[in-house]
């Protein structure tokens, strides 16, 4: 699939992002000590392991581009912001930390075949945020067993493995979440899902969600 001119990013103001705007600003955003310290999150990444919030499915994708597809959502547990009406908070507050279970990708993909009845099915990678999570195994062995992957974020992390997916959503979240827009960020993610170099492979398309004010 070969990708369209970039969507337009740039906000109606420019945002302040030095450290105490961002401070002031997000006030629904992550504070230092609800986010999980790096070396937490290091120790799982070198175990080659994935924090899982749940998995289920299969069910119908029931917003976005996908709108109607079977899926079975693989939902990951951590997030970089706090959203104000967020609805799955214990898939991003830390508290819920105990609940989210360390796995592998072939154990993953285990659960998501007992699911789909090894009947290869798009699988939704969604949170929390997806894009702090180690995810390109994951995404390597499904394709290899006819699997595609599609990824809901927020748009805040770029990662080279965005170029692997099958279909990307983009949410940045508006004004009324607490959080602090940031257009780099987003071009940044739209830049990595555009980048043949990751792949050598034509990238998806990415698939932006319009925040509402």
């Amino acid at each position: 699939m070969t990708p369209d001119t970039a969507p337009d990013i740039t906000p109606d103001t420019a945002p302040d992002h030095s450290p105490e705007a961002i401070s002031a600003q997000n006030a629904g955003a992550a504070s230092a000590q609800d986010v999980a310290s790096e070396d937490d999150v290091e120790a799982v990444r070198r175990q080659g392991k994935i924090r899982i919030s749940e998995i289920f499915g299969p069910t119908v994708q029931g917003e976005g581009a996908l709108l109607g597809m079977p899926t079975v959502f693989v939902r990951t547990g951590g997030c970089d912001f706090r959203c104000s009406w967020c609805d799955t908070l214990y898939a991003v507050d830390p508290t819920f930390r105990a609940d989210w279970l360390p796995m592998d990708a072939t154990a993953i993909l285990d659960r998501v075949k007992q699911l789909s009845n090894n009947q290869p099915i798009l699988i939704t990678l969604s949170g929390g945020n997806p894009a702090i999570q180690p995810l390109a195994p994951l995404i390597q062995l499904g394709q290899q067993q006819g699997f595609t992957f599609a990824i809901e974020t927020q748009g805040s992390i770029a990662r080279k493995w965005f170029a692997t997916l099958d279909h990307l959503t983009l949410s940045p979240k508006p004004p009324s979440s607490g959080t602090v827009f940031n257009a780099n960020d987003l071009a940044a993610c739209i830049a990595a899902a555009r980048s043949p170099a990751a792949t050598g492979t034509t990238p998806p398309l990415p698939h932006p969600a319009l925040p509402s004010p």
